[in-house]
């Protein structure tokens, strides 16, 4: 992989009285920050060193730019589909800031040699900045590494122990990225599409949740009919209260008040016994969604909404209880090792498969072009 130092940019956190309402509303309000002078930029280039400390755990990782050659040579591997709508608006985004504000998060297998790197430097040089925010018990704290011959360290170690990386977070991002380099290609005013804002923390320091649907079902079938056809793809059994799948090849349904496990028929699954790594969200779109519903694609059916897991089943359940025509289906977490055997076939998993932690705040550093 080819990194890059980068002339970052960053809140002054004098002027943010509560960081949690800050950086949410950045997305929205980034261009008016700029304006307002809340953002400074570094007087140097740097790679950064990120730690994000949960109330959990403790996530350590790199932060800087990487080639978007890298990303088009099949060097940042993806794994899912991505939404059309969703990148339409990125684009717009993107064009509108002339800024990256939020890093790719990408995944590699442990370099121990890197990790030593980052502790060393963590423990001994004074951060750069450090924010908390009440509302998560989160801290988010950055080091600089700005001498050339620590970054050259980097560098090197990027170049010969990461050959190869995976997309966890950033998908419409990086195919958005990958689209306006192309398009930008030779015009001198607009430099700086040829790299991609990246966040890198490798495998044993990324958490995979689930990923989970509600969708708009009984306006166009029946209960009773929705059922039947259910009938024929699963083996059902009613639970006395919704929760999370056991394993995989389970899924929940949840309807109106009343839930019930779904597993699989084995006449289904014997369909993909020889598939790289077969998933719930795959058959769901194929065998329920596109065979009972008719949504043949689910890139831009607007009848699919996603919750990540990190929202709990209070997530779920919070948008069937507010209309009679939903049903919500959770999902058992894919693996790694899954994500890792789809990503080197190059094959493509569903959009909204996977939802990893940490996830990286928008606005804390930025790219700007």
């Amino acid at each position: 992989m080819k990194i890059h130092p980068l002339q970052a940019i960053f809140a002054d956190h004098t002027m943010i009285a509560s960081p949690d309402t800050f950086y949410a509303s950045v997305k929205e309000e980034f261009m008016d920050y700029i304006k307002s002078g809340f953002y400074q930029k570094t007087p140097h280039e740097a790679i950064y060193i990120c730690q994000i400390k949960t109330r959990s755990r403790t996530h350590l990782g790199i932060m800087s730019c990487v080639d978007i050659q890298d990303y088009s040579d099949g060097k940042i591997l993806k794994h899912e589909n991505t939404l059309a709508e969703k990148e339409q608006k990125m684009m717009n985004m993107i064009l509108q800031r002339r800024s990256m504000i939020k890093p790719v998060l990408l995944t590699y297998p442990p370099v121990e040699e890197l990790q030593q790197f980052m502790q060393e430097y963590r423990d001994k040089v004074k951060p750069l900045f450090e924010v908390k925010f009440p509302e998560s018990g989160e801290k988010h704290t950055i080091w600089e590494v700005r001498e050339g011959s620590q970054i050259k360290i980097l560098k090197n170690i990027f170049a010969s122990k990461v050959p190869r990386c995976y997309i966890a977070d950033g998908h419409h991002r990086c195919s958005t990225a990958e689209y306006l380099h192309k398009s930008m290609k030779g015009k001198k005013h607009l430099d700086g599409y040829d790299m991609l804002f990246a966040a890198f923390f490798d495998f044993d320091e990324l958490q995979i949740l689930d990923y989970n649907r509600v969708v708009d079902i009984f306006s166009d079938i029946s209960p009773l009919k929705f059922m039947a056809g259910l009938s024929e793809k699963f083996d059902i059994k009613p639970i006395p209260e919704a929760r999370k799948p056991a394993h995989k090849f389970e899924i929940i349904l949840m309807a109106g008040r009343e839930a019930f496990s779904l597993s699989w028929k084995k006449e289904i699954l014997d369909l993909y016994k020889d598939e790289v790594a077969c998933l719930d969200a795959h058959l769901l779109d194929l065998h329920v969604f596109q065979e009972i519903l008719g949504i043949t694609d689910v890139r831009v059916d607007n009848r699919i909404d996603y919750v990540e897991g990190v929202k709990g089943l209070e997530g779920i359940l919070n948008k069937v209880y507010k209309n009679p025509n939903m049903a919500g289906f959770s999902l058992y977490a894919v693996d790694m090792d899954e994500v890792v055997k789809i990503s080197d076939a190059g094959q493509i998993m569903p959009p909204k498969s996977t939802w990893f932690e940490p996830r990286m705040k928008n606005g804390l550093l930025a790219y700007r072009f």
